[in-house]
């Protein structure tokens, strides 16, 4: 398949003011791992003019990285795709993993191709036989929204963003070649049809990788954890983390809203856990402070739209996201649950991620029961 020769609507310009956000931020880690896998693609892989590595007519390097080269269970591993600026313009690419209720503006296939693929068959009706499947299949895919500032992340020169991946393909254990690819699309309405455009492809250089089965032991232990949750998916009222209020605290933001905080801490590790509730005057003012704080977040673990139920206040559909904060004094990094309410944003940090999202479960358990507090 020919290439389009341009791709301009993916190089932004971007005013003084934004490039420096955008080159405040670290590297950018997409967790893409638990994404559900969708039908197999039959586009690409495509050769690329320019060379391995890079998108065409773009300063794009495409990267792959095997992490540890372990077989899972089901004959999958865990893979990195590194896409890194190599120009002098900041670039904006999709980055959300979720598609949303509506179509995508924008989306990033991330796939590879080795030797270690196993073939996969599928059952002909008629006659009745088994057929080779030769399609590849999608490690990732990212979609950006072009109502939706958040699905998009901004990669300045000489920074990137990591996409962590599961191969979904089963591999053959033993020593293989393996090669990335990337395929990006564009949304296009003409007379009420819609379409796929190819905005660009790439392949990255084709590495030597070596996969190993998982031990026997490892396998059983996994196993058996598995047996030992089924059957009981929420922890019983003994088996919570329970909570103790330290301290409390307001103040005002940077734009001069105000906040209200607390400091909780749990009652038998001491784990900090630090809950703020910023207070807009808008529910467009809520989602704008919401994307203030999703823009330092330096990994992305789960991003969308959840339903707030309190018992007897109206249901809305708000923005949720689980990110990951860069290092404080008391971790390494910190877990962090964004999440709009009404004309507020609700913000909860720890660093264990355990006790981050069993404290935002219990609100919304209590919430659904008396709110009478519920701050919206």
């Amino acid at each position: 398949m020919a290439r389009l020769k341009l791709l301009v609507p993916l190089v932004v310009l971007l005013s003084p003011g934004m490039i420096l956000v955008g080159l405040a931020q670290d590297q950018l880690t997409i967790d893409a791992s638990k994404q559900p896998s969708p039908p197999a693609t039959g586009r690409g892989p495509y050769s690329n003019t320019n060379g391995p590595g890079h998108f065409w007519q773009m300063p794009i390097r495409l990267e792959l990285q095997i992490p540890s080269g372990s077989l899972q269970p089901d004959g999958t591993t865990l893979v990195d795709f590194v896409i890194t600026n190599r120009g002098f313009d900041v670039i904006r690419l999709p980055s959300s993993t979720e598609e949303g209720d509506r179509l995508s503006s924008f989306v990033l296939n991330l796939w590879f191709t080795s030797d270690a693929v196993k073939d996969a068959y599928s059952e002909d009706t008629a006659p009745s036989r088994t057929v080779k499947i030769g399609m590849p299949s999608l490690s990732a895919e990212l979609y950006g929204r072009s109502n939706d500032a958040q699905s998009f992340h901004w990669v300045a020169p000489n920074q990137n963003m990591k996409v962590h991946a599961s191969s979904r393909v089963k591999l053959q254990p033993g020593t293989h070649t393996v090669t990335a690819h990337a395929e990006l699309l564009r949304l296009v309405l003409r007379d009420s049809s819609v379409s796929w455009e190819v905005i660009g492809t790439a392949d990255s250089e084709t590495i030597i990788a070596t996969f190993q089965q998982p031990t026997e032991t490892g396998h059983a232990d996994k196993t058996q954890r598995s047996a030992n949750q089924q059957g009981s998916p929420d922890p019983t009222p003994q088996d919570e983390i329970k909570f103790r209020l330290l301290r409390m605290s307001d103040g005002a933001t940077k734009s001069g809203a105000r906040f209200g905080g607390k400091t909780f801490e749990t009652t038998t590790t001491q784990t900090k856990l630090y809950l703020i509730i910023v207070h807009l005057d808008s529910r467009e003012g809520a989602k704008k402070e919401y994307g203030e704080w999703f823009k330092m977040a330096t990994r992305i673990i789960r991003q969308g739209k959840v339903q707030d139920k309190p018992a007897t206040k109206p249901v809305l559909t708000e923005d949720r996201a689980l990110v990951i904060f860069p290092a404080t004094r008391e971790c390494n990094e910190l877990t962090t649950i964004l999440r709009t309410a009404g004309t507020s944003l609700r913000i909860i940090q720890s660093c264990s991620s355990d006790a981050a999202r069993e404290f935002e479960r219990q609100a919304n358990r209590n919430e659904s029961e008396n709110d009478k507090y519920v701050v919206r």
